[in-house]
């Protein structure tokens, strides 16, 4: 055990750097909309040259950016995030990539174990570990939804 030390989280005590570190995120959102903003006009002045499919693609940056300058306060952001993230993440856009990465990550192991380095194997292992940790927790969701279902 070590001397005691107990992070902001667990104190609730303010960390120094804690309000600069917040100033540089928000600095840093503010610049990556301005940016999706540029992006969006930039698309839209170029006119029909990509087709419907750009057009389309140019409008919903167009909306992404207007509705992420909208958000004022960081929670509001914080949880528009976390919507996009969760959706992002959702089982039916994530499970069956996980699954085809599971299948061809022990063949790819074992063709490549000679030629990866102690470190490295141990750190695709590690990442290996995970991947299996999130389709059990995929897995064990589409168990309790079948199992709520009957």
């Amino acid at each position: 055990g070590g001397g005691g030390s107990k992070s902001a989280m667990t104190t609730g005590e303010d960390v120094p750097g804690d309000q600069e570190q917040g100033e540089v995120f928000d600095s840093s959102v503010e610049h990556t909309l301005r940016l999706l903003s540029r992006s969006a006009e930039a698309l839209n002045s170029d006119g029909d040259e990509g087709g419907e499919e750009d057009a389309l693609g140019a409008d919903l940056l167009r909306k992404l950016a207007e509705g992420l300058d909208e958000l004022g306060d960081s929670d509001e952001f914080a949880n528009a995030v976390e919507g996009m993230m969760s959706q992002l993440l959702a089982k039916d856009v994530m499970h069956e990539p996980l699954q085809q990465l599971q299948q061809l990550f022990g063949p790819w192991m074992e063709a490549h174990a000679e030629e990866l380095s102690e470190q490295d194997r141990a750190r695709y292992e590690a990442q290996r570990a995970c991947l299996n940790t999130i389709l059990a927790v995929y897995e064990e969701e589409e168990e309790g939804a079948e199992g709520a279902g009957e």
